[in-house]
């Protein structure tokens, strides 16, 4: 989009974003960038999902499972928006394939309990707990006293 932009005026931009089917998230685009670049009032969206972009930090775990569940509602027209969404909510909530809902429920939980640091830190210690052993599955195997499925 930007490249078809070049040397257009702002009402054609805007004219090119409604033919293409995403005037909203131009607008949003639009707004964001002012408020950041050139000090327009806060908009909606570096409010809400773009908080770490003007202290430029890294977004936090909470942060991030924020943006990429309101993402499709805030791009999206009408319903497209509420569906995707509520499909990213399900994703987010259901456990990854082949995961078992206990490891799920292990990582749900270091999730909440690192809401407010940065992303980096929270795969980090993911990917710790997992090389430790300490995201498995804990059920008894069969045959086995205790052993990881």
């Amino acid at each position: 989009m930007v490249a078809a932009l070049q040397g257009s005026s702002d009402a054609e931009a805007t004219a090119l974003a409604r033919r293409w089917g995403c005037g909203r998230l131009w607008r949003t685009t639009r707004r964001a960038a002012g408020a950041l670049l050139e000090g327009d009032r806060r908009s909606a969206a570096t409010a809400l999902w773009a908080r770490h972009l003007a202290p430029m930090r890294e977004r936090t775990v909470l942060e991030w499972h924020l943006h990429r569940a309101l993402a499709p509602a805030w791009g999206l027209p009408g319903p497209g928006g509420a569906r995707g969404a509520l499909a990213s909510l399900g994703a987010t909530s259901r456990p990854l394939p082949g995961e078992p809902a206990s490891v799920k429920l292990r990582r749900s939980a270091l999730a909440l309990r690192q809401a407010g640091l940065p992303r980096s830190v929270h795969d980090l210690a993911l990917e710790e707990r997992d090389a430790r052993g300490l995201l498995a599955d804990r059920r008894v195997a069969p045959g086995g006293a205790g052993e990881a499925l």
